[in-house]
């Protein structure tokens, strides 16, 4: 029931095991007690291959409320006095430990200890149950921590699933509570799809929560990502929610016409999360460092500009059918910037105004940020006053932003861009008189073929203008000596100047 799940949130072995050796970096260094556990009498100690010198308790596979009855020896399975299975010590290295189905019997899982399934099998499964009461137990290293699949009217409290691909897995089960559980360092912390009428309250968690299809689902901003709120919008439309620093994760479910803005999301499973909304607007938030950066499941006319997409594994996925209609990653002048723009766009110029690229990113095969910012300021400055944006200067010139001169010609680099003529040469065309000069005598600075006069004009003298004859015919005679770019026009207007 559950591989199908398991499946859908696949990660690579690499990370796994970099999780674990985390989990056993952070474990020496603080003294976090995670593996030198004394459950039930029993020590377990373990090294980076995995427990050593142990006393494991068989693992526990029950079907059936009269199985469920000949497997306790304590309670009688009512309300008042239910079933109990506490204080076991099990590895799941050849299954899953706890496997329950198909009982509706009243029972309490605490206090055991379930680890070491790796990638293979998981903690607590139950398929089908009723009335089931899971406190206090820690299961680490897993494939899975817990698994509700189709099971009703139960309570998580105080359980530890951490160090696992998956910490929680809710699968088509309503009416169950989920209270300061702690899902630490997984893949994914908690799942929850196709389940109604749940409740979560002060759960702790590092990743977040991944929801599928959710209905009547009470999330309070007791619920933590990395120390901050979980908020979570159901049924909520013209919502305004903005300016607020204590924000691990937003989930938003058949909302609509709404504005987010002026957020800093970081290190969650999927920072923004949007299930059937409509027209829902995202801007000013600095999304970084997620799994996912924004997530969205049949969520149409999404407006999704200036935001930072930093350093996210996937900046933005689609879950679920139909695909998302109507997103805009730009309002028509700006969009977003991407941390890894560079990587997929190598010669792309910035647009005039200084603040976006020209060449659009291409975030998957149907949505496009047609104007992609350049930095995460957003700014279009001119720090040193030349006339050019930044970031003009920076990627379309390769000029310095705090130099308004490169060449030291008395012409402003802005200026030049505007001449046509090299701001970083202060003779463009090479034929001995400085850009400015030309053009204070309204010669054209980038063709040396001026007329001949124009030595004895900006020069003065007859004996200059001979010079100047004697240079041009010169240059008239050996054509080669000139750039490939420049070119004569010789109804170019002139000005006498003769002493």
């Amino acid at each position: 029931m559950y591989s199908k799940l398991i499946e859908k949130k696949h990660i690579s072995r690499t990370i796994r095991l970099t999780s674990i050796i985390i989990l056993m970096v952070i474990s020496g260094i603080i003294g976090v007690n995670q593996h030198n556990l004394n459950v039930n009498a029993k020590e377990i100690t373990v090294d980076f291959e995995g427990p050593r010198s142990v006393s494991w308790d068989p693992i526990i596979s029950i079907d059936g409320n009269p199985a469920l009855a000949a497997f306790c020896s304590v309670g009688s399975g009512t309300w008042s006095d239910p079933y109990i299975i506490e204080n076991y010590n099990i590895s799941a290295s050849a299954m899953h430990g706890i496997e329950i189905s198909n009982t509706n019997a009243y029972l309490v899982i605490r206090d055991c200890f379930i680890g070491y399934g790796e990638r293979n099998f998981g903690g607590i499964n139950l398929e089908h149950c009723d009335n089931v009461n899971l406190t206090n137990n820690t299961i680490i290293h897993n494939e899975f921590g817990i698994i509700l699949f189709a099971s009703n009217n139960n309570t998580l409290s105080g359980n530890n699933c951490s160090f696992s691909t998956d910490g929680i897995i809710v699968d088509r089960s309503d009416n169950n509570i989920f209270l300061e559980n702690s899902c630490d360092f997984n893949t994914c912390d908690f799942y929850m799809g196709g389940s109604n009428h749940n409740i979560l309250t002060g759960n702790l968690m590092s990743k977040g929560l991944n929801l599928e299809n959710p209905n009547n689902i009470s999330i309070d901003t007791s619920n933590k990502v990395n120390g901050k709120s979980l908020h979570y919008f159901e049924n909520v439309d013209n919502l305004y929610f903005g300016y607020n620093n204590d924000v691990g994760q937003v989930i938003m479910f058949n909302c609509t016409d709404s504005l987010i803005e002026h957020l800093e999301i970081t290190n969650a499973y999927c920072g923004i999360y949007l299930i059937s909304t409509n027209n829902i607007e995202i801007t000013h938030i600095t999304i970084s460092n997620n799994f996912r950066g924004i997530c969205m499941n049949s969520a149409n006319n999404s407006k999704i500009w200036r935001n930072l997409f930093i350093g996210n594994e996937e900046h933005f996925e689609v879950f679920g059918i139909p695909y998302p209609v109507g997103t805009m990653w730009d309002n028509g002048e700006i969009g977003n910037y991407w941390s890894d723009y560079s990587d997929f766009v190598t010669d792309s110029l910035v647009n005039p105004d200084g603040i976006t690229w020209s060449t659009p990113y291409s975030i998957d095969e149907l949505n496009t940020d047609n104007f992609p910012m350049v930095d995460q300021l957003g700014i279009a400055m001119d720090t040193d006053n030349d006339g050019l944006y930044d970031n003009i200067e920076i990627y379309n010139y390769g000029l310095d932003p705090l130099n308004p001169d490169m060449d030291g010609d008395g012409l402003l680099d802005g200026e030049e861009i505007d001449l046509l003529t090299n701001p970083q040469n202060p003779d463009t065309d090479g034929d001995g008189f400085s850009d400015p000069q030309e053009v204070l005598y309204g010669f054209n600075p980038r063709n040396e073929f001026d007329p001949w006069w124009k030595i004895g004009a900006i020069g003065g003298g007859s004996i200059t203008l001979i010079v100047g004859i004697i240079i041009y015919l010169k240059k008239r005679k050996n054509p080669k000596e000139t750039s490939e770019n420049q070119e004569f026009d010789a109804s170019e207007d002139f000005i006498f100047d003769i002493d």
